[in-house]
């Protein structure tokens, strides 16, 4: 019997069960591979101690399955700890791939947050400026249209005021069908206009 190729088996069994790229069901199938193996192993075990024990086998022959049964025992040993070891590497990475949908979404989530706050980082101020600039000139038109109308010229109505103005209805103004929000800073509402 080649005991080295035995002593091998073990850990042939264990470096292709520990490379890289494989999934839990197929690190489970070569810990399961290892299983007949050890099966074959035991079973040779098994028949060089019967054999052995043969009062009719030399003493020479005996000692030599002996060592054989030492040997196929360790790599029994070795192979029992190597089956082991993958069972639990399978174990550990099925439930990773079990969460891995999770961890996906739980990524999405935050590269989408990173970016919503990133864009609203860089694009709020100026989108803000121009919505403070547009409300300050539908303010100053609003001043001059009450002031046309409270000395009217010969012939003329009243004018009608900013439609924006007209339709407060704090901590929210409706303009064209369109809500704008109540804005806050501090504490103090900047929009819409205290009085209007």
């Amino acid at each position: 019997m080649d005991a080295l190729t035995e002593t091998s088996v073990a850990t042939a069994l264990f470096a292709e069960g520990t490379s890289e790229g494989l999934t839990s069901s197929e690190i489970a199938a070569i810990a399961a591979r290892g299983g007949d193996e050890l099966d074959g192993i035991r079973s040779k075990i098994a028949a060089a101690r019967e054999t052995a024990r043969d009062p009719a086998v030399s003493g020479a022959r005996v000692t030599e399955l002996n060592s054989e049964a030492e040997s196929l025992q360790l790599e029994s040993d070795r192979l029992e700890t190597a089956i082991a070891r993958l069972d639990a590497r399978a174990g550990a990475l099925r439930v990773e791939e079990e969460d891995r949908p999770k961890v996906d979404r739980y990524e999405a989530a935050a590269l989408a947050i990173a970016a919503a706050d990133t864009a609203i980082r860089e694009r709020y101020p100026a989108l803000a400026r121009e919505i403070a600039e547009l409300l300050t000139a539908a303010a100053a038109a609003d001043r001059l249209a009450i002031a046309a109308s409270a000395d009217l010229p010969r012939g003329r109505g009243a004018l009608q005021r900013s439609a924006i103005f007209l339709n407060l209805r704090p901590p929210h103004a409706s303009f064209g069908g369109l809500t704008l929000p109540g804005l806050e800073y501090r504490g103090a509402n900047f929009w819409p206009p205290v009085g209007r």
